[in-house]
């Protein structure tokens, strides 16, 4: 295995090791929060970064506004499955999006506001739901 890289601040470390097979794993230390990503079971680590395959779309520019610990409780909302700012940030790292600054309790990407994350769907929730689950109509069609 390759010696690790890691980047340390005040707030925040981030490692990066290299596994036997050539993958990269992430951890990610902010404070009190020892949880990571492999943390997860397989099915659930799978369902996460699917999911933010199909919402999270990136940028050149820095989005504000939106960061790592509001994006978390988005995904969670849809996908059911609860998550560790830690945890999301591993997982945002898995999938090519790193932090504007490292050193922040909750992260801000290079990602676009357009992204389906951030987009109202006709269910009432953000973000698209997982393929396979079906969106819920009741509350929008029943007659009161």
């Amino acid at each position: 295995m390759n010696s690790p890289m890691k980047l340390e601040g005040r707030i925040c470390t981030v490692t990066r090791k290299r596994s036997p097979e050539g993958t990269s794993e992430y951890c990610v230390e902010t404070g009190d929060d020892k949880s990571h990503f492999r943390d997860l079971t397989a099915e659930e680590q799978k369902k996460v970064l699917t999911w933010l395959y199909y919402n999270v779309l990136p940028a050149k520019a820095v989005l504000y506004g939106h960061t790592s610990y509001g994006m978390k409780h988005l995904l969670e909302d849809r996908t059911k499955i609860y998550m560790t700012n830690n945890q999301f940030k591993e997982a945002m790292l898995l999938c090519g999006f790193f932090p504007a600054v490292m050193d922040e309790l909750n992260w801000n990407f290079r990602i676009r506001k357009s992204s389906p994350i951030f987009q109202r769907q006709v269910d009432g929730k953000q973000g698209l739901p997982m393929m396979g689950d079906p969106m819920d109509y009741s509350d929008r069609w029943s007659s009161k």
